[in-house]
């Protein structure tokens, strides 16, 4: 007659969590760039041996971007879990109590001037233009309308923006994005754009471009995507 007994495991230690994680992984992870990603997510699992099992199963001998998306998500779960993020309408958006907002903004603009325009604001919450010249940093989202002249010297070059998303928008002459060189995401899906500038291809950092839902799109240049050496993701259709 078999005999069954069963053993309660509890949380695990630091470092009885790790070498947990890396005995599913493999040991090729700790030799390459996945090594800082991979140390967070496995933090992120709190030690609890069926929580580590399912991700470190879920990743093994995946790409950096999917490693990169799960860590995402799992930061989005704890700081919902805190009530410092809310449900969106969807899964790709949350919201965020204004309290929360302000606060995280204060924060941000820290030596670095942040202005923003929620939709509920209008024309007449726009700074002067002193104040604007101040600005590193400017968010617009569900601005139908901005005002014809905008003066932020401080915005002029962006060499340190990493990420670019103009979906929806209307879209001429984009061969200035050339100029970006840090860019690692470029979102410019259901634009009206019918042709790549050359000057694409200077991005050589870049890691994602969504290019979904272009129905004008008609010209990529030759050889502008394989100068695109880090690229990971592109999103087309």
């Amino acid at each position: 007659m078999d005999a069954k007994k069963s053993f309660p495991i509890g949380v695990l230690e630091h470092e009885e969590a790790w070498q947990f994680f890396m005995k599913i992984i493999g040991d090729g992870v700790e030799s390459s760039d996945l090594l800082p990603i991979a140390t967070e997510v496995a933090k992120k699992c709190g030690g609890l041996p069926i929580a580590i099992r399912t991700l470190s199963t879920f990743l093994r001998n995946e790409p950096p971007f999917v490693w990169e998306d799960a860590l995402r998500q799992l930061m989005v779960r704890q700081l919902k879990a805190s009530c410092l993020l809310l449900d969106g309408n969807t899964n790709m958006h949350f919201d965020m109590h204004d309290l929360i907002s302000d606060v995280a903004l204060s924060i941000a603009s820290k030596g670095n001037p942040v202005f923003v325009l929620r939709r509920k604001h209008d024309l007449s919450d726009w700074p002067d233009d002193e104040t604007m010249k101040e600005c590193g940093k400017i968010s617009c989202v569900g601005i139908s309308k901005l005002p014809g002249l905008l003066k932020c010297p401080k915005l002029t070059f962006l060499r340190n923006l990493r990420a670019l998303v103009l979906s929806n928008c209307v879209l001429e002459d984009i061969a200035l994005i050339g100029e970006l060189k840090n860019l690692e995401i470029l979102g410019i899906a259901s634009s009206d754009i019918e042709m790549l500038p050359e000057e694409l291809g200077q991005l050589t950092k870049l890691k994602r471009l969504d290019l979904r839902s272009c129905s004008k799109l008609k010209i990529i240049p030759p050889g502008i995507l394989c100068k695109l050496s880090r690229l990971e993701e592109l999103s087309m259709g």
